[in-house]
Order: C-alpha cells, then structure tokens, then sequence
C-alpha cells in the first residue's frame, strides 16, 4: 500500500517490502552513482515484486467511495528507489 500511517505500515505486504529493500540495501549502494544500473535494478525489483504477486496500490476516493487502485510502473520504480535512498540516508 502507498501511502502513510499505521495501517499503510503494519500491512503485511509493505512489512515484507521493507525486509526487501533492506535485504538489497548493499547491492543497491554498490552501483554508486550508476544512474543507469541503479534504474535497471529497481526495474528488476519491481518485477520481482510483481512476478511474486505484489503490487503497488494506491487509496483513492470518488465520490465518497474508496478503493485501492494499482499505480503505474513508473510510479512503484520512483517509490522503490526513494525508498532505497530513505534506507542509505541518500538526498
């Protein structure tokens, strides 16, 4: 789930996320200032995420209904890579 808050942060998806990126954190930090090999890995991450059956869902409301919808690829790559960067402390 992308957003922020109790619920956004114990479910089980983003919990397991998490433990990902943490797992991943040297291999992302070993590309250094790679632009082009850090964007093919959150590539790869997000398709490892989504081989798996993970996806990136967004809250939305209309009209006073909500739902959760999937966000594009290039939106859940974004998040996984500040996400990454959130992890080393990188700006």
């Amino acid at each position: 789930l992308v957003g922020k808050g109790t619920v956004t942060n114990r479910h089980p998806g983003n919990i397991k996320y998490r433990e990902m990126i943490a797992r991943l954190k040297p291999e992302y930090q070993s590309l250094g200032s790679q632009n082009k090999r850090k964007k093919e890995f959150t590539e790869k991450v997000l398709a490892d995420i989504q081989a798996s059956g993970g996806r990136f869902l967004k809250l939305v409301r209309v009209k006073g209904v909500e739902s959760y919808t999937v966000i594009s690829d290039k939106l859940a790559r974004d998040k996984i890579s500040q996400r990454f960067r959130d992890e080393i402390g990188e700006r």
